[in-house]
């Protein structure tokens, strides 16, 4: 009988297992084993093999193999003998004998001429790429999404036989929020918004009426459409649209316009109804100068972005504890919502990060956690 894997791994967790696979070939003389990452779309897959590259301090090499001409790599040059060369193009770097991440991006949609291109790549020794040597201790990836979504996946038995298959398990809306909103400045009205609405970071293939979530990918109707939908990827682009409508350089039309073009006309009229919660909250300055003067919010849409955008802007100690006796203020704040911001906060682990040095250095910050570490009992 044939049975289907159950075990998937978050994105960092993948990160963490194809580091330590090439540090454990390194050590014990084995070869590093091809890997391939399959997920849903937007998840993010790309960027989690730039930041492999980063951890093994390699030289990062994309090959969009769908849409690659193989003269973005090289062209066949013919030899006096009556042969013929394959000769790369500097600027892919493949002349260079050194160990790269390279990475083979949707590989299983390509067509046959381009996989068969790329396919010696997957060979344990005398790796290449065409004709071209390639260092045999490069880490070779390969990216796809799942079967399910309907995308043009698919792979040969003989290439199966080959590599690793390493499955991403969904993410969910405070993965998101700690792993990549927080450390990349995401518009704190987006993350309010995601953290209101965390059905965004639904995969269709786990609901049983993949109809009802109208802001996610859907193969039924978005194979047949040029629909847009939310995905951690198109919501990062949505969230560089915010930040330059509130900074003031686009208008509403023009923002509303994109959302639509990036998130989808539902994920759009939602978070463009969260703007009117936005113009109600105070802004840094008004906290930092007076936190007890700063305007208080009421509404929980306004007391949610209250505690997102503290996120972004509280980089010391000085600004920590005005934030923390602003949300701690009689009549204002839940202690469940200033633990948005709290338990948030806490998740941070980059040592060089203001706000992991703040949170490390304030008396009011560990206090208010002492006080309340019933609400962090599940960190």
């Amino acid at each position: 009988m044939m049975m289907n894997t159950n075990v998937m791994l978050g994105i960092n967790e993948v990160a963490d297992c194809v580091v330590g696979l090439y540090q454990s070939a390194q050590k014990n003389g084995h070869k590093m084993p091809v890997v391939s990452i399959k997920g849903q779309t937007g998840i993010g897959k790309t960027s989690i093999i730039e930041e492999i590259a980063k951890r093994l301090e390699m030289e990062y090499l994309l090959f969009d193999v769908p849409n690659m001409d193989l003269a973005d790599a090289g062209i066949p040059m013919p030899n006096d003998d009556g042969t013929v060369t394959y000769l790369p193009n500097k600027t892919m770097g493949l002349h260079k004998n050194t160990a790269k991440v390279i990475c083979l991006d949707e590989f299983s949609k390509g067509n046959p001429m381009q996989q068969t291109m790329s396919h010696p790549l997957l060979a344990e020794k005398n790796k290449r790429f065409g004709n071209i040597p390639v260092n045999d201790d490069s880490v070779i990836i390969l990216t796809g999404n799942r079967t399910a979504e309907g995308l043009g996946d698919k792979l040969k038995g003989h290439t199966l036989n080959r590599i690793v298959t390493i499955e991403i398990e969904n993410t969910s809306a405070d993965d998101w929020l700690e792993n990549f909103a927080i450390p990349n400045n995401v518009h704190p009205l987006l993350m309010a918004w995601v953290k209101r609405t965390p059905q965004v970071m639904e995969f269709y293939g786990d609901l049983d009426d993949p109809e009802s979530n109208e802001f996610i990918w859907n193969p039924k109707i978005h194979n047949q459409s040029q629909k847009a939908f939310t995905t951690p990827r198109s919501l990062n682009t949505a969230s560089g649209l915010l930040w330059a409508y509130t900074d003031e350089f686009i208008s509403r039309k023009m923002l509303e316009a994109g959302l639509e073009g990036c998130v989808g006309v539902s994920a759009s009229k939602e978070i463009v109804t969260f703007l009117k919660h936005y113009k109600e909250i105070p802004t840094p300055e008004d906290i930092r100068d007076n936190w007890q003067t700063a305007v208080k919010p009421t509404s929980a849409p306004s007391k949610m972005l209250v505690a997102m955008a503290g996120l972004s802007w509280v980089k010391s100690v000085e600004d920590l504890d005005k934030f923390i006796q602003y949300l701690t203020q009689p009549d204002f704040m839940a202690t469940e919502g200033v633990a948005v911001f709290m338990k948030s906060a806490t998740k941070v682990t980059d040592l060089h990060d203001p706000l992991f040095k703040a949170i490390s250095h304030s008396g009011l910050f560990q206090e208010w956690a002492t006080k309340n570490s019933h609400l962090f009992s599940n960190l």
